[in-house]
């Protein structure tokens, strides 16, 4: 979600508000209105910026799990080939050999004539048996043969698709990678555009925006004056093995595609935590969103998981995911510049919560 700032800069934009207001009169002079003015302007804009380089780490981890299973499909399909191929070359080889004996007897017409050589009717039949015996399991041979040609056809052509699809999803990740870089770069300037009174009012603005949304959730949620230890007694012990491992990494940078152990982006963090307690979520948030029941705002519980999206009809739209740990606060992997941290549950953009340590068919208490 965009509006999640540090407590540092929280502070150094209250602070340096305070030493503006003291240098100016009540009724601020035009030229720090004209910087308040812009520094709204600013912060609003960084925040958009945010959130659609958020939905756009979302789109690249969605790419780059279809890039993995197309990769392992391929590797896979390539190792069956070659198996396949090589199966196919000793039979061809075999068959070779057959087909040389074949002629060093006279062919199929020489095999029978030894027949003709028996001794008695039941030594005639008996040869007679063996030569059919020969004739019918080269038979049968160059039919697994003609089987294993058809097959090594097949496999090659599906080998080729998953070539193609390969270089389409890598095309698209760069692609991807291009639109991330590009939008924290606008954020990047945007902030560097600023001159440092501005700054300043930006970061207080950002406090402000921050406060507001915190206060609005307080509401609803009653935050406690603190964030919770630990988990309450009778959480369910996946939910504090994974709430444990994600306390584990507060103070890790954000970065964006990421999935542990050492950095992570908020899909990442979710799946790393929970996938270590034995519960296993897809990557991206999007898909997380489906990993289980849908608790609403006033039931929810300890390791729920909480989601923030652009369009609150569409799941599609989602692009941020965090940890609930109870009394209005939670834990996520924040923005890039930042780090895992817990803070107070926000509401501007909540989309929902899931329960992933739940399946789906089971009611929400």
């Amino acid at each position: 979600m965009n509006r999640r700032w540090t407590a540092g800069s929280v502070i150094a934009g209250l602070a340096l508000v305070s030493v503006t207001a003291t240098s100016t009169t009540a009724g601020a002079t035009p030229s720090i209105a004209g910087a308040r003015a812009q520094a709204r302007v600013i912060a609003a804009q960084v925040a958009a910026l945010q959130t659609q380089a958020e939905a756009a780490t979302e789109d690249y981890n969605a790419v780059q799990e279809k890039l993995a299973a197309v990769v392992t499909q391929y590797l896979t399909a390539s190792q069956n080939l070659g198996q396949l191929d090589q199966h196919r070359d000793g039979q061809a080889n075999e068959a070779a050999a057959r087909v040389r004996a074949l002629y060093r007897s006279g062919g199929p017409m020489g095999l029978y004539a030894a027949v003709l050589g028996g001794t008695s009717l039941t030594d005639a039949l008996s040869r007679y048996s063996d030569v059919t015996r020969v004739l019918q399991g080269d038979q049968r041979a160059l039919t697994a043969d003609t089987q294993r040609v058809a097959t090594a056809t097949t496999a090659a052509a599906a080998l080729d698709q998953l070539a193609s699809q390969r270089t389409t999803l890598e095309a698209a990740a760069e692609l991807a990678k291009v639109k991330i870089e590009g939008l924290l770069a606008e954020r990047q300037n945007e902030l560097a555009s600023a001159n440092s009174t501005v700054a300043g009012l930006v970061a207080a603005e950002q406090a402000r925006v921050a406060a507001a949304a915190a206060a609005a959730a307080r509401l609803t949620l009653g935050t406690a004056a603190a964030a919770p230890d630990g988990v309450p007694a009778g959480t369910p012990s996946n939910v504090a093995v994974a709430l444990a491992y994600a306390r584990s990494k507060i103070g890790s940078p954000y970065v964006w595609g990421a999935t542990g152990p050492d950095t992570f982006d908020c899909s990442g963090l979710t799946q790393w935590a929970y996938g270590l307690a034995g519960v296993a979520l897809p990557r991206t948030s999007r898909e997380q969103w489906f990993s289980g029941p849908h608790p609403a705002l006033g039931e929810l519980q300890v390791g729920d998981l909480l989601f923030w999206a652009t369009n609150a009809s569409d799941p599609g739209s989602i692009h941020h995911v965090a940890f609930y740990l109870g009394d209005g606060y939670m834990l996520e992997a924040p923005h890039t510049g930042s780090f895992v941290r817990i803070v107070p549950v926000y509401l501007d953009g909540y989309f929902g919560a899931t329960r992933p340590f739940l399946p789906m068919t089971t009611s929400v208490p």
